[in-house]
């Protein structure tokens, strides 16, 4: 069971999450019908219309001892899968993208909260539920669980769903990776990639079984396990 807080509004539910983890339950969930400060990756708002689904997931203890990064890809195997029960077909584009149709429709933000060790980690995930449109700034990358198969989804439920498949997946490595490898969205296709400062541009071959993404520059291959990977070229070249 994941005991549940509610909120109409909220500023962030993994803003929530973070200021009071000491005294929420290991697996309590955090869900805002509003939010008025939500991030995704590298500090990005999340756009919210009221129509999206919107909550944290904290975990402690036992549950964050293996590898952070792996948590979210836990995550999105578990979305993916959530999604999937529905009929609707997803792919996951590393390290914490879920689309449909090479479209956004959800994100991952994975954030850990330390002290002198790490004590928690705390998952945030936004999914575009029923929204009917985008800003057209957007519009052609983002996509909704609703125009996806013309029906109105169950916010409930996909977030039933998800727990149920995060908590039959957790633990069982071999398991979740078989689904992140399977649904890879970025297999075979040239990729940018900001890494530590330094601008690759790159093949990517596959999501390794540690988590990493195997890429090919100039023939010679490697992995990254971080890092802002794209399809489109957001940064200038050096000069020569």
């Amino acid at each position: 069971m994941h005991p549940c807080l509610h909120f109409q509004a909220i500023d962030s539910t993994n803003r929530y999450v973070k200021d009071n983890y000491a005294s929420l339950e290991n697996g309590t969930v955090v869900v805002a019908e509003h939010q008025t400060a939500g991030r995704g990756r590298l500090g990005r708002t999340w756009l919210d219309d009221g129509t999206s689904l919107m909550f944290s997931l904290l975990l402690k203890g036992k549950e964050i001892e293996q590898d952070p990064a792996m948590l979210s890809l836990l995550a999105g195997a578990a979305l993916s899968s959530a999604i999937e029960s529905l009929g609707i077909a997803t792919q996951i584009k590393w390290p914490n993208d879920i689309l449909i149709d090479g479209k956004k429709v959800a994100g991952i933000l994975l954030e850990g909260v330390s002290q002198q060790t790490l004590e928690a980690v705390v998952i945030g995930i936004g999914v575009n539920v029923n929204s009917l449109g985008f800003d057209p700034s957007i519009q052609s990358k983002a996509t909704s669980l609703r125009l996806a198969s013309s029906k109105t989804i169950d916010k409930q439920h996909l977030l039933e769903s998800f727990l149920a498949e995060f908590d039959r997946l957790s633990g069982d490595k071999e398991k979740y990776m078989a689904i992140v490898c399977s649904h890879s969205y970025l297999d075979g296709k040239t990729v940018y990639l900001s890494y530590y400062g330094e601008n690759k541009v790159a093949k990517a071959i596959a999501i390794t079984s540690d988590g990493k993404l195997l890429l090919e520059e100039e023939g010679r291959r490697y992995t990254v396990g971080s890092g802002e990977v794209t399809l489109e070229k957001t940064y200038c070249p050096p000069v020569q």
